[in-house]
């Protein structure tokens, strides 16, 4: 292939199931555009601060004299959100014409889930290497392609290939160019850092990871929205249903200027860990993380806590101290073995990669000194987040997918099992937030649906800030006669949904706010 047939057309090509779906809710039109916008990352970084240890204005100069001169003195400057007082942010450019004629033919080959995260300013890592040219030197200048899954597979092409052979096909899709930090043999010999330092992109965006730590975070607009729609006061009880990795947590924290309690579930140990370890970075002491599968939250009828510890506490098990806080206690903490050689030698590769962005190795604990919760009793929280697990159709860029109807169906189905418990753990009076980061209308407003005739007591309510489009209205009748109900015009206008076709140029994005009636 030559240099002038080497760019970036890709094409988001939909499951046949889901494909009809989606036209029905957005229109031929409309999902092409959708589709489009998709496979392109967002051209804005938005980084979130926390302004009880610094000031816009400090950030906003720290981060322009980060603003590299060389691969980013293309980025604009930092600016302050008009809507939103914690966010900054800065547009990155493209898509640009990269030309490869001084390539003299050597590539690398990486795979769709590195080509996502370099598309998004990231360098290209070594574990994120396919293949490459027969003949490639450390210090040659390569073009970057992306080795897509064959259709109906998840599989790639086979690592260590050579380009050219007859063991890969020629890529379509180039994302720029860079030095190669190791010749081929070293470069299938190495486990972990950069492959590849990109030098020029089709899409450039400056990398923030690292930057300004313990000041704020890099976090999407619409994450960033969640916790202000929430908007939980001072001294108040906050349940955050799936909380890692702590990015909405840690912001209801700081919205409650660090006074309160707020309750982080996730289902792993090293989740609940992160989660603690992104609340000691930003300084924050009210985040109570615990390993839990929220549809287990809430405490059975007649649940009886252990007698030394008194209903609705959890016992903390740290360094040998034992202290109470909110929640129903279980001192079987699950797995307390030490990690094993595969475990600990992906622990490794993990903080290696930590340090090449300039970040410092994660802090892990001992499962054993992890409190894990039984439950909450019913009416206990008077704020709850519900960032909702999700089919992730709104994250950009996306360059393949492979989720069935059937995938989207059950993952809706899961969801509303949440929501109902988050129901009955809401004290009356109290506020509900729905989120996911999904395009499906089944995982969104179908499920405002099911709350509102489902469930007692509960109504939308307006929100602020208010920075997307109105929901969708109307229904969709499936194949075996099952009718899917939407929104009404009223409805539809009290939720946000953040299109990823606009003008805001943010990923798909839905939330929804509740009131729990007295």
């Amino acid at each position: 292939m030559n240099s002038e047939e080497k760019g970036f057309k890709p094409a988001v090509h939909w499951d046949v199931t889901v494909q009809p779906y989606f036209k029905a809710a957005f229109g031929a039109s409309g999902l092409d555009k959708l589709s489009e916008a998709l496979c392109r990352p967002p051209l804005i970084n938005s980084f979130r601060l926390n302004l009880d240890k610094t000031t816009r204005e400090i950030a906003l100069s720290r981060l322009s004299e980060a603003t590299d001169s060389n691969e980013h003195a293309h980025a604009n400057q930092w600016s302050g959100h008009l809507a939103v007082p914690d966010i900054i942010s800065q547009k990155g450019t493209g898509p640009h014409v990269v030309h490869y004629e001084n390539t003299a033919g050597q590539e690398v080959v990486i795979s769709r889930r590195a080509a996502e995260a370099v598309l998004r300013g990231a360098h290209v890592f070594v574990p994120g290497v396919m293949a490459c040219s027969q003949n490639l030197h450390e210090g040659d200048l390569v073009a970057v392609s992306i080795a897509m899954e064959a259709p109906g597979t998840n599989g790639y092409i086979t690592r260590g290939s050579v380009v050219g052979s007859d063991l890969i096909a020629e890529s379509a899709l180039y994302i720029g160019k860079g030095i190669a930090k190791f010749s081929r043999q070293n470069m299938f010999k190495e486990t972990s850092g950069i492959g590849v330092e990109m030098t020029d992109r089709v899409f450039r965006l400056q990398p923030c990871h690292g930057m300004l730590s313990g000041l704020g975070m890099l976090q999407n607009l619409p994450s960033a929205v969640v916790a202000r729609v929430l908007a939980p006061v001072p001294g108040s009880k906050v349940l955050d249903m799936c909380a890692s990795p702590g990015g909405k947590s840690t912001h209801a924290g700081q919205l409650m200027g660090d006074q309160g309690r707020v309750i982080a579930l996730d289902r792993t140990h090293a989740k609940a860990q992160q989660i603690r370890n992104l609340a000691a970075e930003l300084g924050l002491t009210c985040i109570e993380a615990f390993k839990m599968d929220a549809t287990t939250a809430l405490q059975k009828s007649g649940a009886q806590a252990p007698a030394d510890v008194q209903p609705g506490k959890c016992l903390h098990v740290d360094a040998g101290q034992q202290h109470q806080s909110d929640a129903v206690p279980s001192m079987d903490t699950g797995s307390q073995a030490l990690p094993n050689a595969k475990e600990q030698l992906r622990r490794e590769r993990k903080d290696k990669a930590r340090a090449m962005h300039g970040q410092a190795p994660l802090q892990r604990s001992d499962p054993s000194s992890q409190p894990v919760c039984k439950g909450f009793p019913p009416d206990s929280f008077e704020y709850i987040l519900l960032d909702a697990p999700c089919s992730a159709l709104g994250l950009r860029p996306r360059l393949s997918h492979h989720t069935t109807l059937l995938d989207l169906m059950q993952t809706a189905r899961y969801q509303r099992n949440l929501l109902r418990v988050a129901v009955q753990l809401l004290k009356p009076g109290g506020h509900l937030v729905y989120s996911t980061c999904t395009i499906n209308p089944g995982e969104n407003e179908a499920n405002v649906h099911f709350v509102l005739k489902t469930l007692d007591n509960m109504r939308l309510v307006a929100q602020q800030p208010y920075l997307a489009s109105h929901g969708l209205t109307g229904q969709y009748t499936h194949e075996d006669g099952h009718r899917e109900e939407w929104l009404t015009p009223e409805q539809a206008s009290l939720v946000q949904r953040f299109d990823p076709c606009s003008k805001t140029d943010t990923i798909g994005f839905f939330i929804a706010k509740f009131c729990k009636v007295l």
